[in-house]
């Protein structure tokens, strides 16, 4: 995946970091909520397959690079009603064929308000958005970054740190449109979490290098 400038800085406050914009389709003839991740979001979060795999960080090493989905099981069952076939199967979203390529653990449906039905690699994004590619030089869409703080890191550290990475990034910009702060946000999981990790959200416009 490519880099986000500044993720070293941002290391110091969390060991694991990934990146996801939401989409929403429809798919034979039903809506759809989706989400576009990078290659290390169900490693980070320990979420299994029920069938077949679950993204590595592979999957998103390049835009365009794995054109792969995995379903959640409660979207496999509203979409699929189930079919243990579908692994391995394409399925078109927004006309783009990707490969199911797994299921993942059931209960698992992401970490929004919005239960998600299924997962494309983020490197995806213009195959199957249209717009300009997220890793391109033009610019930059919004992103939700979120991660896991390390051990002995308290939510006023991890503040300073991004909040000074934040108004590093965005030096260069108008002064109304430069970064004053940065503000993390307690996002619950129903995965087992470490006494000394949990997650925080913050939305950035993450630009790529």
């Amino acid at each position: 995946m490519a880099a986000i400038p500044g993720i070293t800085h941002q290391r110091a406050a969390f060991s694991d970091i990934y990146a996801a914009r939401s989409l929403q389709v429809r798919i034979n003839g039903r809506t759809t909520f989706a989400e576009l991740v990078s290659g290390d979001y169900f490693g980070m979060l320990g979420v299994g397959a029920e069938l077949g795999r679950t993204f590595v960080p592979d999957d998103a090493a390049a835009p365009g690079h794995a054109p792969v989905m995995v379903l959640s099981n409660a979207g496999w069952r509203k979409l699929f009603a189930g079919d243990r076939d579908i692994v391995g199967k394409k399925v078109l979203v927004r006309g783009y064929p990707l490969e199911v390529v797994g299921i993942a653990g059931n209960g698992f449906e992401g970490l929004n308000e919005v239960a998600v039905d299924f997962w494309i690699p983020l490197t995806m994004n213009g195959q199957v958005t249209g717009s300009t590619d997220i890793f391109g030089s033009q610019q930059p869409e919004t992103l939700s970054l979120m991660g896991r703080l390390r051990p002995g890191v308290g939510v006023t550290q991890a503040s300073a740190i991004l909040t000074s990475w934040a108004q590093r990034m965005s030096a260069d910009r108008p002064q109304q449109d430069r970064a004053t702060g940065a503000t993390l946000y307690s996002r619950a999981t129903s995965v087992r979490l470490g006494p000394q990790a949990f997650l925080v959200l913050f939305p950035v416009l993450a630009a790529f290098a």
